[in-house]
């Protein structure tokens, strides 16, 4: 069991803490005897409580060579968004702030934010908090954090160094695969970092590679800010529920929460198909088996078809992209199973008629009964930026399927779709521009967000210049 002492030099030698900070906590301890170094560094803000959880629950090496996570540049305030940079020249350099108000000084920190690998920045990257992280030759390694990419204190990568960096913890297999097909899709799970989604990719510069962070473990509902219509989503014995939205727009981690909501209320088998597998869904009281397209199976539609005859009650399509998954799906919720799926549409009757778009003309009018008839909602989402720049929030349009929805599907008159959201709002329907507008009157958004993301621009055309 570790001192306290001994949690507080680790700290320092993981970089998680500065100089300056242990000095401080050093003397505070001095000065007032009997304090708990722990509870005073969360205290004044230099650790979160997982952190500490992570120094005190890992070994603690009294020389480690590698920082558990560094510690970014101290600021109060989000910093600025970065220049554009004409010419190639080198861009303005900016980090993500941190949640500590301990000033640092500007060569301090630069010590304390120079990962060298590509482990060590997956770790600055997530403790900052921030959704994904890129290495791009000719360009710093940067992140996107709040939606807005900000570039680490680095110099530019060059060609070779980020080929490097992308390929250090590929497989010899998976470097064969890159170099032949030119990109390369992949999950990496690291010990003590986390789980990324990784996408590595040849491009007119040299190699590059982007990689989505995923959390430690599944949000739940609460935490999201999901809507009570979603939860009632996940209680249909069987039918179709798809989530869509723009890429980045927190899809995977919206139907990650339903899913677990699934696996810890009902006792079922869950079956997912994803490329790759993103959150790690341990069994609960359903039983739950994850295949990931290229490892496990050749394509969504060869491990769609299989997992009809493996005993599924409820499946999850990662990407509903082609025309055999998509009615592959379709006949899945039709036979007494509950299927989520995702696309990447816009709106609700967007979606439906995306999904009637990809069957041949002659097909169309068969296939939209049978998705009136098994379509349980669609949910479309977007993430904003907060007004206050202190994290994203969620815009959210709902479409539950009543007998009027599904008369709308069966007859093609999907524009008529919004009408009867517009009219739903007791039920727990709403439109984008309602999640919008809500969260424009709150305070939570800019109105030139609003007006930029809305349908309907002539509603917010009186927010348009307020910031």
């Amino acid at each position: 069991m570790a001192t306290d002492r001994e949690i507080l030099e680790a700290a320092l030698e993981n970089r998680l803490i500065t100089r300056k900070q242990h000095q401080h906590i050093l003397e505070e301890l001095e000065s007032f005897p009997g304090q708990n170094a722990e509870d005073l560094m969360v205290k004044r803000h230099f650790l979160t409580p997982d952190q500490l959880e992570q120094l005190k629950t890992e070994p603690i090496d009294e020389h480690p060579t590698k920082p558990i996570q560094s510690q970014p540049r101290a600021q109060q305030q989000a910093p600025p968004r970065p220049q554009t940079n004409p010419g190639g020249a080198t861009p303005a350099r900016h980090v993500p702030p941190a949640q500590t108000v301990q000033e640092v000084s500007p060569a301090e920190a630069r010590s304390h934010s120079q990962p060298q690998t590509l482990k060590e920045m997956l770790r600055l990257a997530r403790h900052w908090g921030c959704s994904d992280l890129h290495l791009s030759a000719g360009r710093p390694p940067f992140v996107r954090l709040n939606g807005q990419i900000r570039y680490m204190e680095m110099d530019p990568l060059t060609p070779e160094k980020s080929k490097e960096l992308n390929f250090s913890l590929l497989s010899e297999e998976q470097r064969q695969k890159a170099e032949k097909d030119l990109s390369l899709d992949y999950a990496l799970d690291i010990p003590r970092v986390g789980r990324h989604r990784c996408n590595v990719y040849n491009q007119r510069l040299g190699w590059d590679g982007a990689y989505r962070i995923i959390p430690h473990k599944i949000p739940t509902f609460e935490e999201l800010g999901l809507p009570p219509p979603l939860k009632m989503l996940t209680e249909y014995p069987q039918g179709l529920v798809l989530v869509t939205g723009p890429a980045s727009s927190g899809k995977t981690t919206s139907i990650a929460a339903m899913l677990d909501l699934v696996n810890q209320n009902r006792d079922e088998h869950i079956i997912t198909i994803e490329d790759p597998i993103e959150f790690v869904h341990s069994s609960k009281n359903c039983h739950v088996t994850q295949r990931q397209v290229g490892s496990h199976s050749e394509s969504f539609g060869s491990a769609l078809r299989a997992s009809l005859r493996e005993d599924p009650d409820i499946l999850l399509v990662g990407e509903m992209r082609d025309l055999e998954t998509i009615s592959i799906a379709i006949t899945a919720a039709e036979t007494g199973h509950l299927v989520f799926g995702t696309l990447h549409t816009g709106s609700a009757p967007r979606t439906v008629s995306r999904i009637l778009d990809v069957f041949p003309s002659n097909q169309q009018a068969q296939i939209a009964v049978m998705v009136s008839e098994s379509l349980r909602g669609v949910v479309s989402q977007q993430l904003i930026p907060r007004r206050d720049a202190q994290g994203l929030v969620l815009a959210m349009e709902i479409l539950l399927v009543t007998s009027a929805v599904s008369a709308l599907i069966r007859d093609l008159k999907f524009h008529q779709l919004l009408s009867v959201m517009q009219s739903g709002r007791r039920l727990g329907m709403q439109t984008m521009d309602d999640s919008l507008m809500e969260l424009l009157k709150r305070g939570y958004i800019t109105g030139f967000e609003a007006y930029r993301r809305s349908d309907n621009k002539a509603a917010f055309e009186q927010y348009r210049n307020q910031t």
